[in-house]
């Protein structure tokens, strides 16, 4: 096909998913000069066609339906087609702050056949206290880099204000922006990106691949109220949510 066809089809492209309330985002290719719009990925943001794993990534998920089923001819359908999972009539839940919090699973993954998408609740081994992570955050650090390429680090510490961000790269002598104070929105949208969109509480511990050596590791450390920690690792494979988790520090740092 000749440029300008294609130049329409992207146009088309474009307008056809701005009528259907999709977007699709180019912003991984911000400040890039090569390669022309239709030569570069974008990612569909519908979220509920982007809703991924946070196991194994894929997006054949299942909405959990839970209580007694009212039969039709269109649940049968979706039950058929994997996008309905009944849950059953017995829902649990656990007291938040005095108010109780659904602590099952919304989704299913028809791939790896495992649940998620519950409530980011943190119960206690004795189950005699459940908070809510975004109410316990006090710390977010992501660091990402590699031998060869230096690295970044991001941390984004709430205070009376909001939060405070501070960014550090390596090796030292890369200049990085002064530390940077955002608003208390800003900083529970982060938060509620992380667990509410990402399912962070949901994420294994620890993504490697062995069989590559040196090349890029990352860290997500996130301190809790009570000197509790959660710390996230990778060296060479990355959670199904890499490039969401990006983003959400791409605004403070070049990544």
């Amino acid at each position: 096909m000749e440029t300008f066809e294609l130049f329409d089809l992207h146009d088309a492209l474009f307008r056809a998913a701005k009528a259907n309330k999709i977007s699709l985002d180019m912003s991984e290719h911000e400040g890039k000069v090569e390669g022309l719009p239709f030569n570069l990925t974008f990612v569909v943001k519908n979220k509920k066609a982007q809703i991924k794993c946070p196991r194994c990534g894929s997006t054949d998920t299942a909405r959990y339906i839970y209580g007694y089923p009212a039969f039709s001819e269109e649940m049968q359908k979706k039950l058929d087609e994997g996008k309905w999972i009944l849950g059953g009539c017995c829902i649990s839940s656990a007291d938040v702050k005095g108010v109780p919090v659904q602590t099952m699973p919304s989704r299913h993954c028809n791939k790896c056949k495992k649940d998620f998408a519950s409530a980011p609740i943190l119960i206690t081994s004795k189950k005699d206290l459940a908070e809510d992570y975004r109410d316990i955050v006090t710390s977010i650090k992501f660091s990402v880099g590699g031998f060869f390429e230096g690295n970044t680090e991001v941390t984004i510490s709430k205070n009376d204000e909001g939060a405070v961000v501070k960014v550090m790269q390596f090796p030292y002598g890369i200049e990085a922006p002064n530390d940077r104070q955002i608003t208390h929105a800003k900083w529970n949208k982060i938060v509620n990106t992380l667990y509410g969109q990402l399912y962070l509480h949901e994420w294994k511990k620890e993504f490697v691949d062995p069989c590559v050596l040196d090349g890029t590791q990352w860290g997500l450390d996130i301190k809790l109220t009570n000197r509790r920690v959660r710390h996230y690792c990778g060296s060479n494979d990355y959670p199904p949510y890499w490039s969401e988790l990006k983003k959400i520090f791409r605004e403070f740092a070049k990544l």
